[in-house]
């Protein structure tokens, strides 16, 4: 029995990780390009002056639309394709998550992954991960931001208890 929670403690991540991974692969083509997808795909489909007059005066940002541009230039535009760079980062988002809680429970590595399962189930993560607009980016760039504002927060309380003995 030890040996199998181990082996679930070890593998854990990664087994949550594939299951989403595999369950936005399934669904991925099951509709197809809605308007916003369809128009974040045509703008990238322009050169990148050109996008970025297209998107003056959207409310996004458009570091998706040029991210997208090159990624249709290597894989393509097809509905599989477009959408898979949303799926990323949906990964991304899911594997800053568990960081996050790491470093918040660093004696427990099933709060981590707790904390990793329940926002890879959540309805809006998974939504929004197959949907080939900016939403799984902000969501990995928060959660990346929320990760290193921790470490840095860590990291200057070290060097103030270093200073403090110093002094």
């Amino acid at each position: 029995m030890k040996i199998l929670l181990r082996y679930c403690e070890r593998y854990s991540l990664f087994i949550l990780i594939t299951l989403f991974f595999l369950a936005n692969l399934v669904v991925i083509d099951w509709f197809p390009l809605w308007r916003d997808e369809s128009f974040s795909v045509l703008v990238a489909r322009n050169d990148l002056s050109t996008i970025s007059s297209m998107l003056s005066q959207d409310v996004h940002p458009p570091l998706h639309t040029y991210l997208l541009h090159y990624w249709s230039i290597l894989f393509g535009d097809s509905v599989v394709s477009v959408r898979m760079l949303s799926v990323l980062f949906g990964v991304g988002a899911l594997l800053m998550v568990n960081k996050i809680a790491e470093f918040l429970y660093p004696n427990s590595r099933w709060a981590a992954v707790a904390a990793t399962g329940l926002v890879a189930s959540a309805p809006f993560v998974l939504y929004q991960s197959i949907e080939a607009r900016a939403y799984s980016l902000l969501l990995f760039a928060h959660t990346g931001t929320v990760w290193a504002i921790l470490l840095l927060n860590s990291a200057q309380r070290k060097k103030s208890h270093s200073a403090a003995f110093i002094f």
